[in-house]
């Protein structure tokens, strides 16, 4: 398994459902005895990422067009069969948050975060796995695209969507497609991992290059300092990286 996620679905009458995956295929259980397949579209790219919007749980990993599940039908958001037209980009992390979805880094924008419209033109209710217009090609906020480092993970935290890069934090506050402000964070340390951003008592607890940190919005600050020459030992392995492991003498 590469990721779990809990899911409840009103039209399952409430029962929580595991989903997990091996980045390849992707199944639900209710009890973990018993699986059943949602989606064999994932292609073993990167580690994908869940959200529940609307009742369906939306599955994404930046190298296929996002995945939903509604408890019983699997739909690929591609453009075609009643789905968004443009489809929703191909981003690696979701949020949802304001009744929109937020997805952040693309393979073509990596400091990118997009996100979905609330109406049409006349007002209509749009939904982000349905309506025709509600990706709209310029809804896309970059997130300092030169200091180097793509997005790697969002978090929904005290009314705000923070990105995490490996070297900072950016909040975005957002009251309406013309009116969004980006400001970095006092935080000089990020994160490579999504799944390591949890709030616990009130503030953000992430994995830093050099220890766990907790970020309360402003600053973050090492909380591993007793066992900082272990942590030093775990090798956070960067893009330009290679490991190979022999396990034989030859």
């Amino acid at each position: 398994a590469t990721a779990i996620y809990e899911y409840t679905a009103n039209s399952a009458a409430g029962i929580p459902k595991m989903i997990v995956t091996d980045s390849s295929v992707t199944w639900s259980t209710p009890d973990c005895v018993t699986f059943s397949t949602i989606s064999t579209r994932l292609n073993g790219g990167p580690l994908p990422s869940f959200a529940t919007v609307r009742d369906k749980v939306w599955i994404t990993n930046r190298s296929t067009h996002v995945i939903t599940w509604n408890g019983t039908t699997e739909k690929q958001l591609d453009g075609t069969a009643g789905t968004p037209n443009p489809a929703p980009p191909r981003f690696n992390y979701i949020e949802f948050w304001n009744e929109r979805v937020w997805g952040a880094r693309s393979n073509a924008n990596p400091s990118g975060i997009f996100f979905s419209d609330l109406t049409d033109t006349l007002g209509n209710d749009l939904d982000p796995s349905t309506g025709s217009l509600s990706w709209p090609a310029e809804n896309v906020i970059q997130i300092a695209q030169e200091n180097g480092s793509p997005i790697y993970g969002i978090k929904v935290y005290r009314n705000a969507l923070f990105a995490f890069k490996e070297n900072g934090i950016w909040r975005v506050d957002f009251n309406g497609p013309f009116d969004i402000t980006v400001s970095k964070t006092l935080s000089s340390v990020g994160t490579r991992y999504q799944t390591s951003i949890v709030e616990h008592d009130n503030l953000l607890h992430f994995i830093g290059i050099d220890g766990f940190y907790a970020f309360d919005g402003d600053r973050a600050v090492r909380v591993s300092d007793d066992f900082k020459n272990k942590f030093n030992s775990i090798n956070q392995t960067s893009i330009a990286e290679v490991q190979k492991t022999w396990d034989t003498t030859g």
